[in-house]
């Protein structure tokens, strides 16, 4: 039984950049049957040669059961942040820096012009052909610059107006040119599913749907349908690096996602992870933080970690004992939320000076009563403060 867990933000997992390579590893009951049945190889043939091990915040999980929740529309755009992304980094749970994931090393150049990564070897899309280079330069060379596919360039990968260049040394190594300094490119490349994260495709997948290599194909409809981050979830057929698959999806009504059994992560005890066996997605309509306060008071989900309205916390809070389930306030990562800024370019002439006139924006931060402001929209639940970067941010000691 799958203990029940809420949170208004998001809940995350410490992880560890360690690697594993031992002579077995478990796997979850229901592979072990496959495995049995001679219908999937055996999880050592299944995980790279060094796994990816994640520590996990607790102790050791238990594998089975099923996780329910609700998605806000056929996008299913929580889901997919919960299951697709794997990009080539991963930021540490403690916010102090990057970890590896899809890529196991890198190395700069002195003036951050050039870029040499690793691809961690082994790893599998869940339909188990493996993953190489071969599946980011399909992206690069076969979607971004083929002036007839509609994929716009991602953030950093352009440079002072020129596209990046880029070398496959062999099928794990690749070579990134700029034409200037770039030195933030793998922040901003291992970013969530609607930025950079989409760029490592299935492209033995992808292929069929593409007119430069399937001759029957006369336009893009299919190929961006399994791409774009609105309808990627949509298909059960197509791979994933995730943890979870695509088995079923009814429009309107439900998706239902399964353990991928080619994952390439393990927790410290050698587990092949996910733990949890399947995703059961409810597609909500009308107004989905209505139906998620329901749910969750009546204990009929399993973890929410989106469309928890504010006004029905007190609410939730007051039923977790009953509906067996615990709410968990999470700080946000960025500097507030809400908050409150000023318009500098306003049209009327007088109010713009205004703006720019300190004296006047330091009586008018003096003039705001922050408390009372929290009071009355967020229950008393928020923390007044300026609009700054937050105490616990990189480099600054957590109070």
């Amino acid at each position: 039984m799958l203990k029940r867990v809420l949170l208004v933000v998001v809940l995350v997992l410490a992880v560890s950049s360690m690697v594993m390579a031992q002579a077995t590893y478990t796997e979850a009951p229901s592979l072990a049957e496959q495995v049995a049945a001679g219908t999937l190889p055996p999880v050592e043939e299944r995980l790279p040669p060094e796994p990816l091990v994640i520590e996990p915040v607790e102790q050791v999980g238990e594998y089975g059961g099923t996780w329910h929740m609700i998605d806000q529309n056929n996008e299913l755009g929580f889901t997919l942040m919960t299951t697709g992304v794997e990009g080539f980094l991963k930021w540490n749970r403690d916010a102090s820096g990057f970890r590896p994931n899809v890529l196991e090393s890198y190395e700069w150049n002195d003036d951050a012009t050039q870029l040499v990564v690793h691809f961690r070897q082994g790893i599998r899309w869940s339909d188990g052909e493996p993953l190489t280079v071969d599946d980011y330069l399909f992206w690069w060379n076969d979607m971004v610059l083929d002036e007839n596919i509609p994929v716009d360039p991602a953030s950093g990968t352009v440079v002072n107006g020129e596209p990046m260049t880029l070398e496959k040394i062999d099928d794990f190594t690749l070579q990134f040119t700029f034409a200037g300094p770039n030195p933030l490119f793998l922040e901003n490349h291992s970013r969530g599913p609607w930025n950079s994260a989409q760029s490592i495709v299935p492209a033995h997948y992808m292929e069929q749907f593409h007119p430069g290599y399937n001759s029957a194909v006369t336009d893009t409809t299919e190929l961006m349908n399994r791409y774009n981050t609105s309808t990627r979830l949509h298909y059960p057929d197509m791979p994933t690096l995730g943890p979870w698959m695509v088995t079923s999806y009814v429009p309107d009504q439900l998706a239902t996602l399964t353990r991928n059994p080619y994952y390439w992560k393990v927790d410290t005890a050698g587990n092949q992870l996910p733990y949890i066996d399947n995703l059961q997605v409810e597609i909500a309509s009308g107004a989905v933080s209505e139906q998620v306060a329901l749910r969750a008071i009546a204990g009929e989900l399993d973890m929410q970690v989106r469309d928890i309205a504010l006004q029905d916390v007190p609410l939730i809070l007051e039923s977790a004992e009953a509906g067996d389930y615990h709410v968990i306030m999470w700080d946000r990562g960025d500097f507030a939320w809400p908050w409150l800024m000023l318009f500098y370019d306003l049209a009327d002439d007088g109010l713009e000076d205004l703006m720019y006139t300190q004296a006047f924006r330091q009586a008018l931060s003096v003039s705001i009563d922050r408390i009372q402001m929290n009071d009355v929209t967020a229950l008393g639940l928020a923390t007044p403060r300026q609009f700054s970067m937050l105490p616990w941010a990189e480099g600054i000691p957590e109070p």
